[in-house]
């Protein structure tokens, strides 16, 4: 592939796009997923925007869901229960109390690891 223009890598971009992973137990989302749908990975559009969905999801079927997207705060995160794990700690927010968290889920450890905003 040549040189392309700015535009043209952003189409390059989002053409091929990831909208979600599966790894080992996990499906990895940027927002969630539509638990109204019988294919739980067919709607692109909660991948991206899905907010409020119960934590619990029979859907699942024993896999766990590393999602984002409705930032929490550290504590929630840390505590949380279910096969929904939300790590968005709102890392862009700092001058907001309990926010400004870096979150990452060790997928081999299970464990979360957070940093605050440095900037």
């Amino acid at each position: 592939m040549g040189k392309l223009t700015l535009q043209a890598t952003y189409l390059f971009l989002f053409k091929e796009t990831k909208y979600y992973f599966k790894i080992k137990n996990y499906i990895i989302v940027h927002a969630g997923l539509n638990f109204n749908r019988e294919n739980i990975l067919a709607d692109k559009s909660a991948m991206l925007w899905a907010r409020y969905f119960d934590p619990i999801q029979p859907a699942l079927k024993g896999q766990v869901l590393i999602h984002g997207h409705t930032p929490k705060p550290l504590d929630y995160i840390l505590n949380q229960k279910g096969n929904c794990l939300n790590i968005d700690g709102g890392c862009v927010y700092t001058k907001i109390k309990n926010l400004g968290k870096l979150v990452a889920y060790d997928l081999n450890e299970k464990k979360y690891i957070v940093q605050d905003n440095c900037e």
